[in-house]
């Protein structure tokens, strides 16, 4: 009997701790840099960048393994009958039914046209190539999921305000059916009402669609649960932004900048690789016999010296020569491509956060105005100042004036986090940067 009562209160226990951890768990709200840790951990995006990585550093092995000697263990054992025409004679024994030959060969190459130091300081020059790609996936991923958690909270807001809008009409309404009762509404005004209540009611349902979209989006992006509570207290704008050049000198450090000049380097390299076609090459042998048959059986090495000098083949050097420096040109142009692009994308994100904080202001103070317009509205009306429809004017203006404040604040605070990691570095917040 007692040990069925410990049993049953171990299973209340666990049960309550259960409960306990999974309350926790939904009671738990994340923020950008939480979804984008997420993100780093739990989505392939980063890891496939890295296994490239490891296989450029397998190539720069490779690369440098190419001018060390190769070592090569032979082990022979041949078995062949003896020509008719020679057998008991002195002749015979350079063709002994039983050959066995054991052969360690041993390969240096010395030169080889420069082209193997090209091939090691390319494949060095690769491997740093895709460790900067690592570092741009990870600014381009906090990119993709900063747009998706911002759509959600922006979604979610809207509908905040839809509902809000939607439980003064209703309230609203209830009072125009008791005033219609007694004489002092009409029945268009109701029904103005109720026709105003059921579109808000289809753009809730449109917010709903709009919502869950966003939030399959960010959990894609991020590997979180698309139910998961998203965090909206530090969720504000900056009260003052770097200047303009500040971040343009930044863009030195970015990580694509950088990889493109890598690939420039790397470019370099294949001219001289491509040269080294015009050059001889030069390496050294030697063999030791530790057992041989036959006449040589007492010869135990050799050594050897292999020079190879070309000398015309139908032009293919000199045009993958000319080959490897069109691709320089290309690497060049494709970096100064770039570096405008960017420029011209900082720019334009810097001037979106600087006009999209004085936006967002204006349109606070202009969100109070339709407030208090509205108040003024529905207080005028209970004296017969003014009409049901300018109620209905000054509701709907206030409402459409807080959903364009709350769009152009998430607009401003997403270009500000695209700005802020477009110099190349990963902010740890969106606060101020001074």
């Amino acid at each position: 009997m007692q040990r069925k009562r410990i049993m049953v209160r171990s299973l209340i226990l666990m049960v309550a701790i259960s409960t306990w951890d999974v309350c926790l768990a939904e009671s738990t709200s994340v923020d950008l840099f939480t979804a984008f840790e997420s993100a780093v951990n739990k989505t392939e995006t980063i890891p496939i960048q890295v296994k490239i990585t490891d296989q450029a550093k397998e190539l720069a092995d490779q690369a440098f393994g190419a001018v060390l000697p190769k070592v090569v263990g032979t082990f022979s054992d041949l078995q062949q009958q003896i020509p008719t025409g020679i057998q008991g004679s002195i002749a015979a024994s350079a063709f002994p039914s039983n050959e066995l030959t054991t052969q360690l060969n041993i390969t240096q190459p010395v030169f080889q046209g420069l082209k193997e130091y090209a091939n090691i300081r390319s494949a060095n020059e690769n491997v740093k190539y895709n460790e900067l790609l690592t570092d741009q996936a990870k600014i381009t991923l906090f990119q993709t999921v900063a747009l998706a958690y911002f759509n959600v909270l922006a979604a979610e807001k809207d509908k905040e305000d839809l509902i809000e809008s939607l439980n003064q009409n209703l309230a609203r309404v209830a009072e125009l059916r008791e005033w219609y009762l007694i004489g002092r509404a009409r029945i268009g005004d109701v029904q103005l009402e109720e026709s105003t209540i059921a579109t808000l009611r289809a753009q809730i349902e449109a917010d709903n669609v709009a919502i869950a979209q966003a939030r399959y989006q960010l959990a894609t992006a991020s590997g979180l649960d698309p139910q998961i509570t998203l965090n909206k207290d530090p969720t504000k704008l900056p009260t003052k932004v770097r200047d303009l050049n500040a971040y343009l000198n930044d863009l030195e450090r970015r990580p694509d900048i950088a990889s493109l000049r890598s690939q420039i380097k790397i470019a370099n390299e294949g001219i001289i690789v491509a040269r080294s076609g015009h050059l001889p090459t030069v390496s050294v042998f030697g063999d030791l016999y530790p057992a041989r048959s036959g006449e040589l059986h007492d010869s135990f090495w050799d050594v050897g010296v292999t020079l190879s000098m070309p000398i015309y083949s139908g032009g293919i050097v000199v045009s993958q020569v000319r080959q490897a420096a069109e691709n320089v040109s290309v690497a060049e142009l494709t970096l100064s491509q770039n570096i405008r692009t960017v420029q011209n994308t900082v720019r334009a994100l810097h001037a979106a956060v600087t006009m999209g904080i004085t936006e967002t202001n204006a349109y606070i103070e202009a969100a109070k105005t339709a407030k208090d317009n509205y108040k003024t509205q529905v207080h005028d009306f209970k004296f017969g100042l003014v009409t049901n429809l300018d109620v209905i004017t000054a509701m709907t203006t206030y409402l459409s004036t807080v959903q364009t404040l709350d769009k152009t604040f998430y607009q401003t605070i997403y270009a500000y986090a695209q700005l802020r990691s477009s110099a190349g570095k990963l902010p740890k917040d969106l606060g101020d940067e001074f």
